[in-house]
């Protein structure tokens, strides 16, 4: 029986389910290796497993099938020892491979081209279409919401006269407000001018004794704005000053006085006639004290110094205006004159910034 045979044999017992698929493919692979190696089959059947070891079929069948008892295979015939197993292969009847060149001689090795003689693929393009698309199919255009639309920006053109007309007021406005600062500038220095120049005569309208600062301490119940003869009365001054303070067109006397701890304060203010007046009413109270025993001091001439009634005294002099201002402050004799000192250039000042001298 030939390899064919053979086959539709398996194929037909694999049918009638009196082998199983494993048996069939394993029978088949060995029927296939024989013819394909130039390998005669077997002359014996292959024994048939008994019934209680059959492979149980791959589906029931309704009445089980006898199996044909096989044809015994012709045994071939010797062949001689002098042929070869080709010539034996030749003479008998079951079919095989032809006989191949490789029988006769070793097959012969061939060189792999190496890469840069490989023959150049050409791999064809990929057809249109045949790749999923990588942009997600557009929904229906029903079913896609309306973009939000932008307001329309109105055209920027037209308003341009506007911004140009808003930008000339702008430079027009800042020329004006500089010119109405630098304006009021010039005018408040001028008027600063004015007063600084004009000060004096404001001064001298308000009265004197409202100009006179107030002398630290407890003030003398008697202080007041005295005459010239009323002043003799209180003390303030001899006789022989009253006939000069006539002379010189004195009016009125601002007498003021105070006393803190053992210093005491004296203040004259002497308004005369005139700048001259007052000035000679002021070389008159310094000649007058200079002549009594009071001396000048090295460090400021314009201060004089002296003891009298057991106590040190020094006074100033100088004029302002029509004023003559004359102050002196005094403590016990024997204690440092550097504080009574202090004190007179301090109540001095005061009097200079209130009175300023000419």
């Amino acid at each position: 029986m030939s390899w064919q045979e053979e086959l539709r044999r398996l194929d037909a017992d694999l049918a009638a389910g009196r082998i199983s698929l494993r048996e069939h493919r394993k029978q088949r692979e060995e029927l296939l290796a024989a013819a394909s190696g130039g390998v005669a089959p077997s002359p014996f059947t292959s024994p048939r497993m008994p019934a209680a070891q059959e492979a149980v079929p791959a589906w029931p069948t309704a009445e089980p099938v006898p199996e044909p008892p096989a044809p015994p295979a012709p045994a071939p015939a010797a062949a001689p020892a002098s042929q070869g197993r080709s010539a034996a292969l030749l003479e008998s009847s079951v079919p095989t491979s032809a006989p191949s060149p490789a029988d006769h001689r070793p097959t012969d090795s061939m060189r792999y081209p190496p890469i840069h003689e490989a023959p150049t693929v050409i791999t064809p393009a990929i057809p249109h279409g045949t790749l999923p698309s990588l942009v997600p199919l557009s929904p229906p255009r029903d079913e896609v919401p309306p973009l939000p639309t932008r307001p329309e920006r109105p055209d920027r053109r037209k308003p341009t006269w506007l911004f140009l007309a808003l930008g000339v007021f702008l430079v027009l406005v800042l020329i004006g407000g500089a010119t109405w600062f630098l304006g009021n500038r010039e005018t408040s220095n001028t008027t600063a001018g004015g007063t600084t120049a004009a000060a004096p005569q404001t001064s001298s309208a308000v009265p004197v004794e409202q100009r006179v600062p107030a002398l630290p301490g407890t003030p003398d119940p008697n202080n007041s704005t005295v005459s010239v003869d009323k002043g003799v009365e209180l003390g303030l001054y001899p006789v022989e000053a009253a006939d000069v303070y006539k002379r010189n067109g004195v009016s009125e006397i601002v007498y003021r006085a105070s006393s803190e701890g053992d210093e005491q304060y004296f203040l004259l203010v002497i308004h005369a006639g005139s700048a001259s007046q007052a000035q000679a009413v002021t070389n008159y109270m310094r000649g007058g004290a200079l002549s009594s025993g009071y001396t000048v001091l090295p460090a400021d001439p314009s201060v004089a110094t002296g003891t009298k009634s057991g106590r040190t005294m020094n006074g100033t002099w100088y004029s302002s205006g029509d004023v003559s201002v004359v102050l002196w402050v005094s403590q016990p004799a024997g204690r440092a004159e550097d504080q009574l000192r202090q004190h007179l250039d301090q109540e001095r000042s005061e009097l200079r910034a209130a009175l300023p001298p000419s």
